[in-house]
């Protein structure tokens, strides 16, 4: 596992990499203190153990970083279950906090011009992960009809309006 965890300090924007075994136990490589958090704490927790994902990875929507916390900053959150091989048995999670700053430069303008800039990043399931007003983030977009746009392999862009703006699509 220190391996995996030093994959994660060249990319500056890796706020940490935890993993949580289903036992309780907590493995990190945050940029933080320790800490006697447990998988029980975390704000997705009751979502997957309801509903627990196949092996493809859930997006959690921007908020403050709370597993290990050092000043809170936004993180958007990757999260994935770990499973036994060759069983399957599901062992615990991989989570790894993403710093929104990585978004915020994505938008920087160009001198002498105003950003007016207005960015989303949605899940197939229209749940804004991010957005840079952070008015919609958490919700779900569920008047945006963009025929194809959210199926799989789908790699259409364009232009559309939506709530009486122009947005650019991808």
């Amino acid at each position: 596992s220190l391996r995996l965890f030093n994959l994660s300090s060249p990319w500056r924007f890796v706020q940490g990499v935890y993993i949580f075994s289903l036992d309780g136990r907590l493995y990190h490589s945050g940029r933080g203190a320790d800490s006697d958090h447990s998988i029980a704490d975390e704000p997705w927790y009751p979502v997957v153990k309801k509903n627990p994902p196949p092996a493809n990875a859930i997006l959690w929507p921007t908020r403050p970083e709370t597993t290990i916390s050092e000043g809170q900053k936004k993180v958007i959150s990757l999260i994935r279950p770990i499973r036994e091989i060759p069983s399957g048995k599901l062992m615990g999670y991989i989570k790894i906090d993403i710093n929104v700053k990585v978004m915020e430069k994505m938008l920087v303008p160009s001198p002498n011009q105003e950003n007016q800039s207005r960015l989303f990043l949605l899940t197939d399931q229209k749940k804004v992960i991010y957005e840079n007003s952070n008015r919609l983030t958490g919700d779900s977009i569920n008047d945006l009809h963009i025929p194809g746009l959210f199926q799989k392999n789908d790699l259409s862009m364009g232009e559309t309006k939506w709530r009486g703006e122009s947005y650019l699509y991808l």
